[in-house]
């Protein structure tokens, strides 16, 4: 059974046969001083890990590795088809098989470099320095190498935009401001 009471500002909790008051009162100015303090570090908490990250490269990459993945879909869809098509007139020139085969292989190849540059994006929006960097490396290396793979780069507009992103975060320095003292209590 819980009773409040508005006169007095005490708290009776009755547990079983224990009864517990609490003074209201003593604790209030100390409390709202405490969530004040909290409010004011958690908003500029988020002000800063806003402004702490290089979220132009990040979209960048992210579309572009969007773009390379759909490449190295279109790439693989085309060499199961023709994989299948050709191996069914393969009597006539098995050459034809083992080519169908390199462009499955090749899409393969370009959807995992795709994976790997959203993986390398994803780095760059942590807003640590180290990740930041190693993500630009991660999207600049694989974008490059999914020109050569067919998708060419994400229909060369991923890999465009993957190495424009992956440039930025290797420039991206973080602010140095720190954060104003709380208020005093």
């Amino acid at each position: 059974m819980n009773s409040f009471s508005d006169s007095s500002l005490d708290i009776t909790i009755s547990l079983v046969s224990y009864d517990i008051k609490l003074p209201i009162n003593n604790l209030r100015k100390p409390l709202k001083e405490l969530m004040v303090q909290f409010n004011v570090q958690n908003k500029l908490r988020r002000k800063v890990e806003l402004a702490e990250k290089p979220t132009a490269a990040f979209v960048l990459s992210l579309i572009g590795g969007i773009f390379i993945i759909i490449g190295g879909v279109f790439g693989t869809i085309i060499g199961i088809i023709g994989s299948a098509f050709i191996g069914a007139f393969s009597w006539i020139s098995p050459e034809a098989a083992t080519l169908s085969g390199i462009i499955l292989v090749y899409g393969i190849l370009g959807l995992v470099f795709g994976i790997i540059v959203v993986i390398g994006a994803v780095m760059i929006n942590s807003g640590e320095r180290g990740k930041v960097r190693t993500g630009s490396i991660l999207a600049i290396i694989f974008s490059i190498l999914s020109l050569f793979f067919y998708g060419w780069g994400g229909f060369i507009i991923g890999f465009i935009l993957s190495l424009i992103g992956g440039i930025l975060g290797l420039t991206w320095k973080p602010s140095v401001e720190e954060a104003p003292p709380p208020p005093p209590v």
